[in-house]
């Protein structure tokens, strides 16, 4: 398998990983909901919230870790680091995608510890302990193949995206600032014929800020409605880092927290989907300027 197709696949697989541990702890959280409501104000640990989590957890594991040891884990050497300079290639999507990949789990396990009835304040250190050490030891078998090594852009990129919802808690204006993701196929996909989860073309992030917290002084901007600038790039077969192949935007983004519902189901629904960009209105602004009604994708 050649470098860059090993990246892809290294990507696609850690996206991949995420969705199916999304939709798992999701579904064991809506029946804890509806059958322990009341278990937080009782004492000891709720052992059906750990086992589930633990089960749900390790069969994922079990499931996906035999085609992760195949694909670019399959030759083994020294431990090293990594030489490549993937920046020229991917223009930092790849640095972006470790930072959300890293929140998004660290979310997921914040959340569903939350039903363990564990003491304060325990709860907030479990979800980003387990995204830092589930990371970092992808990175380690990285480090032992020839095809990649150890990246410290990597690790420093899925440290911070794990630590940056337990830093929203601790210093507040941080949560006014969130990092989101969507996808829309590119052309290079079908010039590529690759999956979705290897389309970094069909790829944006966005920094969406909470206008109406961030201004300092009373407005009347909707506390559901955002303002994101929006980060994507281009024509990643060329390793060349040119500048026209990265694409800025300005949009709204939807704030699904603030929107109506106070029941701890939708409370923790709507924390989970929100770190995701639904399609609204956006501008282009770099290299050149386009206007979207509704942005899905560049």
């Amino acid at each position: 398998m050649n470098l860059n197709k090993a990246y892809h696949v290294k990507i696609g697989f850690i996206v991949n990983m995420n969705l199916k541990i999304l939709f798992c702890l999701f579904f064991l959280n809506s029946n804890l909901i509806a059958s322990d409501a009341d278990s937080l104000d009782n004492k000891g640990l709720n052992w059906i919230a750990v086992g589930g989590t633990t089960l749900v957890l390790g069969g994922t594991l079990i499931y996906l870790w035999p085609g992760l040891q195949k694909s670019w884990w399959k030759q083994t050497g020294s431990f090293h680091w990594e030489t490549t300079n993937r920046e020229m290639r991917y223009k930092n999507i790849d640095h972006l995608g470790h930072i959300y990949v890293g929140m998004e789990i660290s979310k997921l396990f914040t959340t569903t510890t939350e039903f363990w009835n564990l003491p304060k304040p325990y709860p907030e250190y479990i979800g980003p302990s387990i995204s830092t050490l589930f990371l970092f030891g992808i990175e380690m078998k990285d480090a032992y193949t020839p095809e990649h090594g150890f990246s410290k852009v990597d690790i420093l990129s899925n440290t911070l995206g794990a630590w940056y919802p337990f830093m929203q808690k601790k210093i507040p204006q941080l949560k006014h600032y969130n990092l989101k993701y969507n996808y829309w196929k590119s052309d290079e996909k079908d010039e590529k014929n690759i999956d979705f989860v290897w389309d970094y073309g069909g790829m944006t992030y966005w920094l969406s800020a909470d206008l109406a917290k961030v201004l300092p002084f009373e407005n009347p901007w909707p506390e559901w409605l955002n303002l994101a600038f929006g980060y994507g790039t281009t024509r990643h077969s060329e390793i060349r880092d040119a500048m026209e192949h990265r694409e800025l935007y300005v949009g709204l983004d939807l704030n699904l927290e603030a929107l109506p519902g106070k029941s701890k189901f939708l409370k923790r629904t709507k924390s989970l989907f929100n770190g995701w960009h639904f399609p609204m209105p956006a501008v282009k602004i770099y290299p050149d300027t386009k206007f979207y009604l509704l942005f899905y994708g560049p």
